[in-house]
């Protein structure tokens, strides 16, 4: 199975599959329902007929699977819908996609905020290495003036 690979996106990727498409990319249903997300298809998928989805799924085509590759931009997603024959199947693989992605954008944020943390860390150690370098400097400097003028 393509999810249980371990492939690395970063950040950017997995923002821009979770993101809305561009506008005139959004997918339009059978019924008249706009989708531009993972999450909303997912909704959709989760709250609509067998009848509907077998509209947008067939043996001649999947709607879905076109729309998440051009549209979504991602073809892991993509190649796991196309082989989904089922309303439910559709729904939990990209509900599984949709975790996986948030899982990557979480971890890549708690990467991102302990290096701002750990750069904080180091300035304040800077700053305060500096100052003690400063009052030996100083202290140094009226040691020399007590023992020369004195």
């Amino acid at each position: 199975m393509l999810f249980s690979k371990r492939l690395r996106l970063s950040l950017a990727q997995a923002e821009q599959i979770l993101a809305d498409a561009k506008k005139e990319e959004a997918f339009w249903t059978h019924n008249g329902i706009v989708i531009h997300n993972l999450h909303e298809l997912e909704r959709f998928l989760s709250n609509t007929t067998d009848a509907l989805y077998a509209y947008h799924v067939n043996d001649d085509k999947n709607d879905f699977s076109v729309w998440v590759r051009d549209a979504i931009k991602d073809e892991i997603l993509a190649r796991q819908l196309k082989a989904a024959r089922n309303r439910p199947r559709t729904a939990a693989l990209i509900r599984k996609r949709v975790r996986a992605l948030e899982h990557v954008i979480d971890g890549e944020r708690e990467k991102i905020h302990a290096l701002e943390n750990d750069v904080f860390q180091r300035k304040k150690m800077i700053q305060e290495i500096s100052l003690v370098a400063f009052v030996l400097l100083v202290f140094c400097i009226a040691i020399y003036f007590l023992y020369y003028f004195s």
